[in-house]
């Protein structure tokens, strides 16, 4: 078997009953680490979970001992305890990590590789039949004709083009199949259809422009290639009321709070969404609703004003709704005459860089130039 440096250790590790139990016990952080120590040096051999010197010799407490550089016994308790919980066995005397595939399943990976590999085959095969990237070259043309919005949800940040029928289904690089599309929409879509992702039309005279799209390119609505099967029509629509529904909600408190009030809620869709990826609809909520206590608040010093888009900016140095959604945290962070700054349990220090303001200016701008 070719060699793998990798082994798989999923987030809900520790949510894991059987390694609750052990971290339960007097000895839990060593056992822990002795069975990350056996998950990798299995991972080393990849031979299917098996650990072992050389194939006629097997490993022995002293030799794992002396390899993990823990002391003898309590590598001896830890298998112990991997044994009773059935995480290792012993196949004549050769130990094995019991259920190998659900940390490294090579065969799932070669499978995956081997599909990504004909997809991207295919894709660069297209590609080079209908002219390669000369598309881009089109660019201004095709902001101008969208108006500077994703044709999907309006959006004016992180423009980017869209093939409308995409190039593993069919679709060339013409310009009537080339459109404006934010990111966070082009990544939804990907290779399916518009009718098979969670996209709308935006704008509808693009909606009509892809059914005229699929007339010339000879396609029908029941060509499905290369993506995932389409979901229920009906589920769709109700995701997409709920979602719809939620972005609203938020922009209406935002607006409610009168921190920075905006005039339209187009250019922060697609920020709300990426943050409804993450939070609860309630946590936002409460994040926001918490900020405008304490900018209001006569008794705490923070003052900083942010946009919608730059407060719900998950990925920032600061995160804001990790650092408002708790009001006793926010409370305790910035109430004047306590020295407390920045000691409360979640403080993050605002992202203030700049000059004094430089956020409302910013704002201004974006106003100016989206009508926000």
């Amino acid at each position: 078997m070719s060699e793998v440096k990798w082994i798989k250790l999923v987030t809900e590790f520790f949510d894991d009953e059987k390694i609750k139990l052990i971290e339960a016990m007097p000895e839990a952080d060593m056992v822990l680490v002795i069975w990350i120590k056996l998950l990798t040096l299995a991972g080393k051999k990849n031979m299917n979970g098996y650990i072992f010197l050389t194939k006629n010799i097997p490993y022995t407490d002293e030799m794992l001992a002396t390899i993990f550089n823990r002391p003898v016994n309590t590598v001896r308790l830890a298998l112990d305890v991997f044994k009773k919980f059935k995480m290792i066995d012993y196949d004549n005397e050769m130990l094995q990590i019991s259920n190998w595939g659900k940390h490294q399943n090579t065969e799932g990976l070669a499978r995956i590789k081997e599909q990504n590999n004909k997809r991207a085959t295919e894709y660069r095969k297209r590609l080079t039949a209908v002219g390669g990237y000369n598309y881009l070259e089109h660019y201004n043309f095709i902001h101008q004709r969208d108006k500077g919005e994703c044709v999907y949800c309006g959006s004016k940040e992180n423009l980017c083009i869209d093939h409308l029928v995409s190039l593993i289904n069919g679709g060339d690089n013409g310009v009537d199949n080339l459109v404006l599309s934010c990111k966070a929409c082009n990544s939804g879509k990907s290779g399916k259809f518009v009718e098979d992702s969670y996209n709308e039309f935006y704008n509808k005279k693009t909606a009509e422009q892809y059914e005229e799209v699929k007339k010339r390119l000879k396609i029908t609505h029941n060509v499905t290639l290369n993506h995932a099967p389409r979901l229920d029509k009906n589920r769709l629509e109700e995701d997409k009321i709920r979602l719809d529904k939620s972005i609203n909600n938020i922009y209406s408190i935002w607006n409610e709070q009168n921190i920075i009030k905006h005039k339209s809620i187009n250019p922060f869709k697609s920020s709300i969404k990426i943050a409804l990826d993450k939070y609860a609809e309630k946590d936002i909520i409460s994040a926001i609703n918490n900020y405008a206590y304490i900018l209001k608040g006569k008794d705490y010093f923070y003052s900083y004003k942010f946009i919608l888009s730059k407060f719900l900016n998950i990925t920032a140095k600061t995160n804001h709704i990790e650092e408002f959604k708790n009001l006793e945290i926010a409370k305790n962070n910035y109430k004047k005459g306590v020295k407390n700054y920045g000691k409360g349990k979640g403080y993050n220090k605002p992202d203030t860089s700049g000059s004094k303001g430089s956020e409302i200016d910013k704002y201004k701008r974006l106003e100016e130039t989206y009508e926000v």
